[in-house]
């Protein structure tokens, strides 16, 4: 299993511990970028699209906790700080686990067969019914919706828009969560988008050389990041839908 991993911690003492402790006890996992600042962790979540964030709490500029709650649910986050009292909100983030400070190989251990077994569990099932409806809650109403005609999820903090041809909805489910009960046809694109791969119309380039998406039914422009390019970048007969 060829786990990538990212760590964050503004003291680099502490940093380069975090990553030989890591690289000790899993050596077949990959350390996908090591982050002194909280500036740099959006753009390596896009780009290197983790499986798993070792992330401190305290930065100078504001919190971990406070920084992967505005990301919304990306991977797998194990938090580790000085103070016991951030134990709190960090499970409130939905955190796979909170580690006090000083760290130890046992401790980090036991973190990593956490994931491991939460990654066992969630591969279990054989069998993914495909499910034709989604319901939303609009004012008091549940609707149903189609979801051939989704053209796209998006993250929203917690919560998720679904986004229409003619019309947006709030889905109070995470990003994650739709991936997990999604038809096979919609394909994960970015951290923030899952896309109707049926209502893709063209794939292109802009002028940074990133790979973008242009729909059908609507004039959005969705952005590709790095790891997911070889889906939907190339030529000939395939199919999106896995």
């Amino acid at each position: 299993m060829n786990t990538r991993v990212i760590i964050a911690d503004d003291d680099e003492s502490q940093l380069d511990f975090l990553a030989k402790l890591t690289k000790a006890l899993r050596p077949e996992w990959q350390i996908s970028a090591k982050l002194l600042n909280l500036d740099d962790l959006a753009l390596a979540i896009d780009e290197q699209a983790p499986d798993l964030v070792l992330l401190d709490v305290q930065f100078p500029t504001r919190s971990g906790i406070e920084t992967i709650k505005a990301l919304g649910s990306i991977c797998d986050v194990i938090f580790v700080s000085g103070n016991a009292f951030n134990a709190v909100d960090a499970f409130e983030c939905a955190a796979l686990d909170f580690i006090l400070k000083p760290i130890n190989s046992s401790r980090l251990e036991i973190a990593f067969k956490r994931y491991e077994t939460r990654l066992a569990n969630h591969r279990t099932p054989a069998y993914k019914p495909q499910l034709d409806y989604i319901r939303i809650r609009k004012n008091d109403d549940l609707m149903m919706i189609k979801l051939q005609d989704v053209l796209y999820f998006q993250a929203q903090h917690k919560y998720t828009r679904a986004v229409l041809a003619n019309e947006e909805l709030l889905l109070r489910m995470s990003i994650n969560e739709v991936q997990q009960n999604a038809p096979d046809y919609f394909i994960k694109s970015h951290r923030s988008y899952i896309i109707n791969s049926r209502k893709i119309e063209c794939i292109s380039r802009d002028e940074l050389n990133r790979v973008q998406l242009k729909l059908k039914e609507r004039h959005d422009v969705l952005p590709v990041s790095k790891p997911h390019e070889h889906v939907f970048y190339r030529e000939g007969f395939f199919s999106l839908e896995l």
